[in-house]
Parts: structure tokens; sequence; C-alpha cells
């Protein structure tokens, strides 16, 4: 009956058994290419078995034909059939690879070769070119292929849903030849289904202007690089005034890592037939010694800055990783504290310069290294981008010409430039920094070095693969860079007596209103003759506009986009002008590092300008972009979701206790919406393991805790939109498997008993954002900083005790989304899958032994005494 819907059309209509043998198995036993939007969801609505790969640890196997085994009764694999191993990169790409079952060995076999597998997912290929992971309809709507509103699976088969699906199809093949022709502009040999990130353009550009991979070419030493990994720091992120709204202008470095790229010349590092490591001890002693904040705005200095150094820190302000919370199992932390380390530590030329730009005082330097470059590789040769730019390694920074082709980009299509600009970051250091994280085929010791550090480990499971590109020496130095311009903007503000309320790796929120003056602070060394509730008398001062335009024009001297460009380099961002284009009083309200909200004021009306997704971003929308534009009327044009904002300003408004209106979803059950990426996963399901498949959106609530019922980890229940709606609803508890039930007291008619658990709510999520403590900094008067902490912070004193070393702190797994996989309070987390890593030394057991008889010679007394602990 259903065929009439689609007769005297060029569609077919069929069973989903014969969609598999005539079209899926067909063209993928004949290597043909299988598109799909988000391909491992959809493909596994068609597989017929999974179960967990033998050979790859997150992987699923997914088979498409079964028969029945007439010795056991157990239905099998198809032995004569191929099936896909999917393994979930994160949450926008993954890895397919050709699989046979065999029979007689009750096993799998990887087919070979792996390109014999070809399968293009959309959602991949558009965030290669967009830069971040988008929705089908919004991928749609960026490169103009026409689609249904919604692509929600449909219970019973109607001819508007048959209709709705051939839109979709045809609106696949619109965008795939959309990207395709994008892709193509590129100017790159790459198949799209090879294509996984930006950085993969990036990687793809060096190989084709001839540049060979650096540890390919040079061969540097492992002790060499374990010296410039020891020295790697990511950016800079704090919060220095808390919970106070405070005057801001709200400045960035443009372009930040590409530009450090080109000051530094980096390209004459990547791009060297040879690389030198000599000694620079005395040299960067001197450099130290005399160095002033006015030698920084020279662009000759920079380049003398390529040089690495073994510092002993004493009360110094350098970049550290510690566990900085209260809680013993929190993660390192990245932070700028007064440092004291008898231990001593590698650190850049550059994070050495500003060490000594804030306090004023050069470090104790006890031997340096320089790196210096020799020749030019030959067989470079240059590209073209796009067609229209081209590239020459031999005088071009590959980073800067993408920024270039970025800015000419950006008002035309925003989104393709924001891939750009993620490319042009990678061909900065992102792409020079990669690790891979490899299982081992049996445990095994690895050599680990860092620093001075060079020791074999205890046997493990996984290894962290060097990339093709890796090259610490140059990620460091870039990094570095970042370190400095942010020290030198801080010198700079605090000469003229003005504070920074918060940084954001290349960005700054500097205390200013357009004439200058104090303003109300608690902790602030400027004193106020009216006394306020919140600060005393406490202020900060705030610096004029006309200061702080005075300090954006000392950075012109080291603009690399001055002439090519026309944009300052310490710009003054979006949010500090109105429509008209008019500078206006912008303002900041802070909590923690990322979180903190930018906000104005049109008369009386409160406006968000620039809201962190920080802490909200990983929740349930309570309702779609595409739900906000039905019902305004209008096209949304931020970043960020419009509940976001909205979130925000209930936020601002019941904190500078304004009028308002709470939103309408602020009791809603918060919950968060993520996909079942890995077997590890999927077995903890409990009563819905036989009714979700791999790769299936799963609704995960958060329950609140009761002292009457205990439980760890987190909940697992079907994916639903309706979050008021979930009173009586089944929820499994990963971790003992165990199932509860959702109680809603406004749903209830009967009183809550065991195993019923209340949500929390938005509401809820929102008290606790708030509650997050900057745990890198302390009060004015030394005291620990806790959620109750208000105004101005300073960085704690630490003291160095055990080295601990790790390994990557973050993983490509989180990106575009939260990864259930990787959640340790989820249960379902393999160590080896793990961030910050720690590779334990192998102890000496015979060091142990003298130890003990060392020990022995001693008092308990005594050696309490000599040890300092009494």
């Amino acid at each position: 009956m259903f065929k009439r819907f689609v007769k005297d059309s060029a569609y077919d209509f069929g069973t989903l058994k014969q969609f598999r043998r005539r079209v899926f198995l067909k063209y993928l036993k004949a290597g043909a290419l299988i598109v799909a939007y988000d391909a491992p969801f959809q493909i596994s609505r068609i597989a017929v078995k999974w179960n967990k790969s033998l050979k790859h640890r997150r992987a699923f196997s997914l088979y498409f034909r079964v028969f029945t085994d007439k010795r056991t009764g157990i239905r099998r694999p198809s032995p004569f059939d191929p099936g896909l191993s999917i393994e979930s990169l994160d949450a926008s790409k993954a890895l397919y690879r050709l699989i046979k079952y065999i029979d007689d060995q009750d096993a799998e076999r990887e087919e070979e070769p792996q390109a014999n597998v070809h399968v293009l997912d959309l959602k991949t290929l558009t965030a290669v070119l967009t830069g971040e992971a988008h929705a089908f309809s919004s991928a749609c709507e960026i490169f103009a292929a026409p689609a249904s509103r919604t692509r929600n699976l449909r219970p019973w088969v109607t001819k508007r849903a048959i209709e709705r699906v051939l839109k979709d199809v045809l609106a696949e093949l619109e965008l795939l030849n959309r990207l395709r022709e994008e892709l193509h502009r590129h100017s790159v040999e790459l198949a799209p289904e090879r294509c996984y990130s930006p950085a993969t353009l990036s990687k793809t550009c060096f190989s084709e202007m001839g540049v060979k991979p650096p540890q390919e070419k040079f061969r540097i030493p492992d002790t060499i690089n374990g010296k410039a990994a020891h020295a790697f720091f990511a950016g800079r992120a704090e919060c220095t005034i808390r919970q106070t709204p405070v005057p801001v202008s709200y400045l960035d470095f443009h372009s930040q890592f590409p530009s450090i790229s080109k000051l530094l010349n980096c390209k004459e590092i990547l791009c060297a037939e040879s690389l030198e490591f000599t000694d620079f001890t005395n040299g960067a002693r001197e450099m130290t010694e005399r160095v002033t904040l006015d030698d920084c705005f020279g662009p000759e200095f920079w380049k003398e800055l390529r040089w690495f150094a073994l510092v002993e820190p004493c009360n110094d302000v350098v970049p550290m990783r510690a566990k900085f919370g209260t809680r013993e199992d929190s993660d390192p932390t990245l932070g700028w504290n007064f440092l004291t380390s008898k231990q001593p530590i590698w650190l850049t030329g550059l994070d050495i310069i500003a060490a000594k730009l804030i306090t004023g005082k050069p470090l104790k330097i006890l031997k340096a290294i320089r790196v210096t470059p020799h020749g030019v590789q030959p067989g470079l040769m240059p590209i073209k981008l796009y067609d229209q730019l081209e590239v020459d390694p031999l005088r071009d920074d590959l980073a800067v010409k993408l920024i270039e082709l970025r800015s000419a980009m950006k008002a035309k299509d925003p989104e393709l430039a924001a891939g750009l600009k993620v490319a042009a970051n990678s061909a900065a250091f992102g792409l020079l920094c990669q690790l891979n994280v490899k299982d081992l085929e049996s445990p095994s010791p690895l050599q680990v070095f860092s620093g001075e550090a060079n020791y074999a480990t205890q046997p493990v499971k996984v290894w962290e693969q060097p990339a093709e590109f890796f090259c610490p020496l140059i990620t460091s130095l870039v990094t570095g860079g970042s370190h400095l311009l942010c020290a030198m903007l801080e010198r700079l503000m605090r000469d003229l007596g003005g504070q920074i309320a918060a940084m954001d790796t290349d960005g700054a929120m500097t205390i200013s209103t357009k004439h200058g003056g104090l303003f109300p602070c608690a902790g602030g060394p400027d004193r106020l003759e009216k006394y306020r509730v919140e600060s005393g008398h406490a202020s900060v001062r705030a610096l004029s506009f006309a200061e702080v335009d005075c300090i954006r024009e000392k950075f012109e001297s080291l603009n690399p986009w001055r002439d090519m460009l026309k944009a300052p380099f310490l710009k003054l961002e979006k949010e500090n002008f109105d429509s008209d284009g008019e500078r206006q009083q912008l303002y900041a309200y802070c909590i923690s590092a990322k979180l903190y909200c930018l906000y104005n004021f049109d008369g009386t009306t409160l406006l968000v300008r620039k809201p962190s997704g920080h802490g909200l971003g990983f929740l349930q929308p309570p309702y779609s972009i595409a739900d906000w534009q039905r019902k305004t009327g209008r096209k949304w044009k931020e970043d960020l979701p419009p509940w976001i904002f909205e979130a925000w300003h209930f936020i601002l408004s019941r904190e500078l206790g304004l009028p308002h209106q709470p939103p309408r979803w602020l009791k809603q059950p918060a919950a968060m919406a993520i996909p079942i990426s890995t077997p590890q996963v999927m077995k903890r399901l409990g009563c819905f393991k036989d009714d979700l498949r791999p790769f299936t959106v799963v609704t995960v609530p958060f329950p609140e805790k009761e002292v009457n019922q205990l439980w760890t980890g987190y909940f697992i229940m079907p994916y639903t939109e309706k979050l008021n709606d979930l009173h009586g609803r089944p929820m499994v508890n990963v971790v003992s498997g165990a199932t509860f039930y959702v109680y809603d007291k406004n749903s209830a008619s009967f009183p809550k008993s065991s195993g019923w658990l209340a949500l929390r709510t938005m509401e809820d999520e929102i008290n606790h954002l708030l509650s997050r403590a900057e745990s890198k900094f302390c009060t004015s008067n030394g005291g620990r900083c806790t959620s109750k902490t208000i105004g101005l912070l300073v960085r704690r004193h630490i003291v160095a005790g055990e080295f601990h070393y790790i390994g990557k702190e973050a993983s490509t797994r989180w990106t575009g989304g939260a990864d259930f996989s990787m959640m340790a309070e989820a249960g379902v987390l393999d160590p080896t899958d793990e961030t910050c890593r720690e590779y334990e030394r192998v102890v000496d057991l015979k060091y142990l032994e003298e130890i003990r008889a060392q020990a022995k010679e001693f008092s308990t007394k005594r050696l309490s005494r000599k040890s300092g602990l009494a």
C-alpha cells in the first residue's frame, strides 16, 4: 500500500532487510563511498547484531546479516558478508574498519587494506570546514541546503513522513555537493572521508609545500623533546575579581598564536635543513638581568627568545600545574602563582622574561640551551589557498596566511571563516603538539623524558604516540609567547595603577571607564571616602578609556597585521560598542576561570553581551535555536544558544538586585543528552540494553543526593525532549546497574519511597555554578578563596613538593560535547583513557633497602626533628 507514495518517481520502496542486502552490503563490498550525516548512528540503525570489538577497546563491531548456528541454536554473524568496526573519536568523527566474522573460530578479522572502507560522515566534514560540530539542520542552513525542520524518528509511516525523509535525502545530497565544492576550494589533494579536523587541512598544506615532519627531518633527541615538553603550558585563564560587578574594556590579541608564530619566526625552524642546540647559559642570564619592559616591544627582540632554561624558582610567578582544589581527586590545573621549588624546572625563555616583568627580579638560571636553525630544507614549493592566495614556505608562515584568508572571508561566510581560524591555530601550534593515545598489544614499560627526568615506568597498557608533525620545541615557544604578551599587558596595567578582572588565553577584561576613577571592590588597594555595605571603603582604580587606548597603541610595534589587514594587534572586541559603532561602558561579572559574563545597559534594561557557556553548555537545552527563531521571527546570530543568554540574564538580575522574571524552564529537571559512544557504556545500560543501539543519544538526569538512598555515578534513560514529564520514568544507575524511578512531587499522588529519586533542576545547576571558587587565588589577606569570597583576589604562594609526571592534560574526545565514556564519576572510564595520566617511576628495591637501613640508625624523635616535622 505504501508504494503509491513513490509511484512515478525515481525512488523505490522496500523493507529494511531489502535495503541491507540490495544496497548497503552491495556497495560496502564494492568499496563505494557511503555517505550519511552522523554516520555511526545511522549505520547502527540498520545493523542486526553488535558487540564490543575484539581488537579495539573503544570500538563496536556491527554486523548486517546473521544466521542461526545449527549446532548451538545461537544467532551468529554471517561469515560471507562484511561488518563494520566503528570507533568514536569524539562527537563528530569516528574511525571505520572493515571486519569479517570467522565462523570456526568464533572471532572477527580486520580486513586489509583499511583504505577499502569509504565512509563519509557529513557531520565530520562540516566540522572540518567550520571548526565546530553542527546539527543537521544548522549544517544545511550554513551551506544553503534545503532540509525539513526536524529529523525526529516517527512511530508510523505517513505520506508526510515519507515526504520529509525524501526532502532530507535530497538535502544530504545537496549538502554533500556543497561540502565537496568547499573542500576543493582549499586546493588540497585530500579525500573527503579522510578529513577528520581543521588540523587535517593544515597538515595537508604542510605536506604539499614539501615540509618534512620535524622528527623525521631533525632527529631531535628524546632528552631535548623532554625538556621542551616539560616547558609546555597552555593558555592563561584566571579570574582576579570575583562576584563583583566592575566596569571593563574587553581586549583581545588579534589571532594571538599565528601572531606569535610570526614574531618568533617559527617558520624558520620548521623549514630549516637542520637544528643545533647550543649552550646559552651565560647569554640567558645576561638577557634576563638586563631586560626591560620596553625591550619586549621590539620585534627583533622576540627572535632572540628561542631558548629554554633550567631554573630554580624562589617566589617567582611562573606557570605550574597543581591540584589547587580542596578535593583529593581534583585534576591538576594550570595557574600563574608565586612558586618556590628546590627541584629545578625547565621553562621557555619567554616565560622567564614574563616572570621578570611581573616580579621585577630575574629567575635563577642553572643552564640554558638555544634552538638554532641552519639552512633551508630542499624541495619546498609554494601552494595556493582557495586558488587565490599563494603561500611560499620560503617567505610565508602558513598560519598567518590562513588568517589573511579568514579575514577576507569573514564578512561573507563567518562559519567558514571560523574553520580557517581553527586551522590557523593548528598550523601555529596545535598540529605540532598532537599526541595520539594508542593501545599496546601487551603491557610494556615506557621510557619517560620530562625535563631532567629520564626513567622507565611500570608496564602500562597504552602510550602517547607523537603524531607525524609533533614538535614540542615550537609549541612550547608559541604558548610561551602567549604568556609573555599577557605579562606585558599585566605590567602596563599595574604601572598605571589599574587592575585586570579576568584573563582568558588571548583576551583580558581591564577595569576602565570613560574618565577613570575609583570603583568599589572588596579587598581593593585603594580607599573610597564613602562606605559601601559589601566592600567597605575598599576600591580598585579604573583606568580611563584614553589610558587603555595608550596601552593598546604600545602593542602596535609588534603588530603583524597592521599592513596586510589594517587591524590593531590588541583590539577592542565588538562588545565594547553599540549597534551604531559608538564605544559604550561594558561591565564584567566573574566567578572563576572561564566563568564570566559581559553585560551593559540600554537605559535601565540589562543587556547580556557575552556570556560564558562554561558550566552550563553541557546541559540539554530547554529549547532549541529553531524554537527561538520560530517564536521571535528573528535569526539567531550569536555563537552560544539563546537559553544561555537567558540564564545569565537571570543570574545577573538576581545578583545585582534588578527586577526580573525567572525563566519558564527554571524548575525544569537538569539533564545531559549524550551518545552511547563505547561498549563500556553499552554494557552498563541495565534494563535498557536490549532497547538501545550503539551511538544512540540518551538522557542523563541528575538526581538529588539523599541521606537515606546512597548511590554513586550517573543515571541513564532513553532520550526525551520533554523533561517536564518524567515522573515514574525508569532510569538505570551505570555504576550499580540498579533501576530507579523519577519522582516529581508536583505530579505524584503518593509520598516518595525507596527506589524513587527527585531530580536536580536547572535552578540547582545555576546555583552550583555560582558556588565555584577560584582555587588558584586567595583573598587579599591570604585566606582561601571559597564560594562566599567576593572582590579582589591575589596570587597564592606555592612551595613545590614531589613532582608528578603526567601525560596529555585533555582529550579530543570532548570536542563537540560531553563524552560519557570519559567521565570518571560515571564509573565507565577505562584507566587507559584518563587524562593527566601519571607515569610512575619504577623504584629500585636496593635503594629502598638502603633508605630503611639508614633510617634504623635514628630514633623516631630524631627523624622528626631532622625532617622538620616536629
